[in-house]
């Protein structure tokens, strides 16, 4: 009798049918915690703007390296020319972005950009640079070099006509894609015959923090935003570490 017992309660525990309705409303509310919480985190993480022109932004050691894509359109052009109008003149006004008004003489000039010289570029450090150089100047040879980039990871992007590179043929466009590693003012200009002389020259700074800089409490003085332009062709600024030997041989100051 008590193993028919036994059996008959062992039936009734079986057939208890589980509470499919409290199950589904668990699963609810933890589904509800699971997005809940990921709203929370989305809404409170900081997240970074999309987009910054030229790379042009405050550096901080734990941001994460931007791809900084720049057009360059390299053609002839001339210093006063028609676009200038009589804005060279004495109460001519304001010269349109078009003019090169250079030292008031009339010549060729090989430009970037219409700029001369030629756009500054602004990156931080470890950004990734991508350059598309069309070159529109007709029957010459082009090659852009980049000065103070070691390039360790990228050698053939140096810009050295026929040692890295062969030269870029006239109304073609080249990449240049490579790491800005070393921090300071430098510069790139045209390394093929006498193109630099001729205007192909621009500056390239890359920033660092200002937390990793070891030299920021020590130059106080050298105004923000500004490149100096130095008789042996090169460009100084405020993250120059020759700023003091060549401030004194200033010819030129070009405020962004």
């Amino acid at each position: 009798m008590e193993s028919e017992k036994e059996a008959s309660q062992v039936r009734e525990v079986s057939l208890v049918k589980p509470n499919y309705m409290l199950m589904s409303l668990q699963r609810i509310f933890v589904l509800t915690v699971i997005i809940a919480g990921v709203l929370v985190v989305v809404h409170y993480t900081p997240m970074p703007e999309e987009y910054f022109e030229n790379c042009d932004r405050e550096c901080h050691e734990l941001d994460w390296p931007m791809i900084c894509r720049v057009k360059l359109v390299i053609e002839v052009y001339k210093t006063l020319s028609k676009s200038c109008g009589s804005c060279t003149e004495k109460d001519g006004g304001d010269c349109p972005a078009t003019c090169i008004s250079a030292d008031g003489r009339e010549r060729g000039v090989l430009v970037a950009n219409r700029a001369l010289p030629a756009p500054t570029l602004h990156v931080c450090e470890n950004d990734i640079l991508v350059v598309d150089v069309v070159h529109r100047a007709p029957a010459h040879a082009l090659s852009i070099h980049w000065r103070g980039q070691p390039q360790k990871e990228t050698p053939f992007m140096d810009g050295a006509p026929m040692l890295t590179q062969c030269p870029q043929p006239a109304y073609t466009t080249f990449q240049y894609k490579f790491r800005a590693s070393a921090v300071g003012t430098h510069m790139y200009h045209a390394h093929s015959a006498a193109d630099a002389a001729d205007g192909l020259a621009g500056a390239f700074v890359v920033r660092q923090s200002p937390r990793l800089d070891p030299i920021k409490n020590c130059m106080m003085w050298t105004p923000p935003n500004t490149l100096y332009l130095c008789p042996n062709g090169a460009f100084y600024g405020p993250t120059s570490w020759g700023r003091i030997t060549y401030s004194k041989r200033r010819i030129s100051s070009h405020k962004r």
